[in-house]
């Protein structure tokens, strides 16, 4: 198995705290997820997920190949590649269709593992905010 060595903590207890850029929301949407969001059109958003600290990588992995197969042909994309954000992470993962692009992520932050699915539309303007969130998302942390 490939479990996570080290930090344990409680999923359900951990809060993120991030500030967001103007023109964007960063709110909890339920136990363990959190929604960073474009306020100025809506289909450009990441949901963050707090996984518990005993998961399984090849599983949620697995899991996240599944659910992007479904919308597209699935790519594996390097983690270390160009952007800060994806640097470290335990996978990085691609799909799309005509009309919108996701990526999920999976990486420890703060010794916590996050799952970040990131969500847009096939749009020019994707060149300029996706890199902003992701910066916004490269500075994420946990609340004290």
């Amino acid at each position: 198995m490939n479990k996570i060595k080290g930090v344990s903590y409680d999923a359900e207890k951990v809060q993120l705290k991030l500030t967001p850029f103007i023109g964007y929301t960063f709110t909890a949407e339920e136990p363990r997820t959190f929604i960073l969001l474009n306020k100025k059109n809506e289909t450009y958003f990441v949901r963050v997920e707090v996984l518990h600290s005993k998961t399984d990588i090849r599983t949620a992995k697995k899991n996240a190949a599944a659910k992007l197969k479904a919308l597209g042909k699935l790519t594996k994309i390097p983690t270390e590649n160009s952007l800060p954000f994806y640097k470290d992470a335990h996978f990085f993962l691609h799909a799309n269709d005509e009309k919108i692009q996701t990526n999920i992520v999976v990486k420890k932050v703060d010794g916590i593992l996050l799952k970040f699915t990131i969500h847009y539309p096939n749009a020019e303007e994707a060149e300029a905010i996706i890199p902003e969130m992701l910066k916004m998302l490269n500075e994420i942390q946990m609340k004290k």
